[in-house]
């Protein structure tokens, strides 16, 4: 899959990864929902807090799945104020079970299954990727969310590999030189200090002790330093190095 595939969603790979990692969390790791919880998030929307009883009337008190830092709109807490109203209606009508609780696949075989208007559900296809196959009519993506993570990674990486060649500058280049300019880019992404050899150090050592990093040359990490292999060999690479290196940046 191309990166031009992921332009349809209008998300960078890494808030795409974001989001999908977050509905997995929604549906698997903590699948037991109150009617409100589902109505909200098949609406793209965050239940805050989790377990309430209700839909928020006002646009800002609740965030959007896709991006956390923008409001629900007006037309998402419409519809999921629809979709809330017509699950306690099938409730009253004997047609499904009470209870203050639902499985989160219960619900969303029910949103399915009841012909919900899809923009009263706009997000229901991305949360039933995780209960059927792809292919199938309940699944409308080509790929697997697994697949389409794996996809999305490669294209932050390639993303991240063409931030170091633009940004590379001349001079003798430290031993963990891609390490380090990743570190930094990763640094920018969540608003830390990109110079602050402190914060690039922790970044650098979680790195290598992380086997699903993007480096592979990275060996862990010990009280002399970080271990990599470079084409001579294993070799350690010092804070004094890192912090002298940041200063002539």
């Amino acid at each position: 899959m191309s990166a031009d595939a992921f332009k349809k969603y209008s998300q960078s790979p890494q808030k795409r990864i974001a989001f999908l990692e977050l509905v997995e969390y929604y549906v698997n790791q903590s699948p037991r929902w109150t009617p409100a919880d589902g109505a909200l998030l098949v609406n793209g929307l965050i239940p805050s807090p989790q377990g309430r009883r209700d839909i928020p009337v006002a646009e800002g008190e609740a965030r959007q799945l896709d991006d956390p830092s923008l409001p629900a709109t007006l037309q998402q807490l419409r519809g999921a104020k629809r979709v809330l109203e017509d699950y306690l209606d099938h409730v009253r009508d004997g047609d499904l079970p009470s209870g203050d609780e639902v499985l989160s696949d219960h619900f969303l075989k029910w949103c399915y299954d009841s012909d919900q208007a899809p923009w009263h559900v706009p997000k229901l296809p991305e949360f039933l990727r995780h209960l059927y196959f792809p292919g199938s009519k309940e699944h409308p993506f080509a790929l697997s969310v697994a697949d389409e993570l794996a996809s999305l990674k490669l294209a932050a990486k390639e993303d991240a590999a063409s931030r170091i060649i633009k940004t590379s500058g001349p001079g003798k280049r430290p031993g963990l030189y891609t390490e380090i300019l990743l570190a930094q880019d990763e640094a920018r992404q969540k608003g830390l200090d990109h110079s602050d050899p402190d914060v690039i150090w922790g970044i650098l050592d979680r790195m290598s002790n992380d086997p699903g990093a993007k480096s592979t040359r990275l060996r862990g990490s010990d009280r002399e330093g970080i271990k990599y292999v470079s084409p001579e060999g294993p070799k350690t690479y010092t804070y004094k190095a890192l912090k002298k290196y940041l200063s002539r940046q």
